[in-house]
């Protein structure tokens, strides 16, 4: 479904955070999966929303680990990215960890509106709203060479698994991103920077200035 032309590049340098409205991510999975020798990945990703509706990359962590690992994980990121709105999996995986990933959010003082998305079609239906933003170029993954080995390995996995989806081994995380296309409906686009609307009401010394003189010389010519 997807190929390298749907993948844009951003440099994470460049890249106006303040401009950006912050959203998380995850499918969760279990170590022991039936016993199985090659069980799922858990994923959190953070994405970032700007003014024209582009979607950004910014974090991600893929673990086979045990629920208390992964929610530090989760944790760690939420209190580095402050994310406005969490979207996962519903399920019986939710079901079992949810209580005790509540129960941590309390205690490490972590709040965030948690969403769950309930899945009732298939993988491939389920990525399509990814699939059309990719396709008009508004999913955005950071520049390789401009990231640390901690995020390229994720990355690396995403690209690969992504490129292959739906049809190679593992597909966790385009899942979790497909999490993010799922609730688009649910999120607030970021917001320029423009300096005119640096004062509260929206307008400049100088807007509300401009206005007055405007109403004072209209008034004049009335008499």
């Amino acid at each position: 479904m997807f190929t390298q032309e749907h993948i844009s590049r951003y440099s994470p340098g460049k890249l106006d955070r303040t401009s950006l409205k912050i959203y998380g991510t995850s499918d969760y999975a279990v170590t022991d999966e039936a016993g199985s020798p090659d069980p799922d990945y858990t994923v959190h990703m953070i994405w970032g929303v700007d003014p024209d509706w582009n979607i950004y990359l910014l974090d991600m962590w893929r673990g086979r680990t045990e629920s208390d690992q992964w929610a530090k994980s989760f944790i760690r990121l939420c209190k580095k990215w402050k994310p406005l709105r969490w979207g996962e999996e519903a399920g019986q995986i939710i079901k079992s960890v949810g209580p005790f990933l509540r129960i941590m959010m309390e205690q490490e003082k972590v709040y965030v509106n948690r969403v769950q998305l309930t899945s009732s079609v298939n993988k491939e239906q389920r990525a399509h709203a990814l699939l059309g933003m990719a396709a008009m170029g508004k999913m955005y993954l950071p520049k390789r060479n401009e990231i640390d080995e901690y995020f390229l390995q994720h990355l690396d996995a995403f690209e690969k698994e992504l490129l292959q989806f739906p049809t190679g081994k593992h597909d966790d995380t385009v899942d979790t991103a497909t999490l993010f296309a799922r609730m688009l409906d649910r999120i607030i686009r970021g917001e320029s920077n423009n300096s005119k609307k640096s004062a509260p009401h929206g307008d400049t010394l100088d807007d509300l200035w401009s206005r007055h003189d405007a109403k004072q010389n209209a008034n004049r010519d009335d008499y």
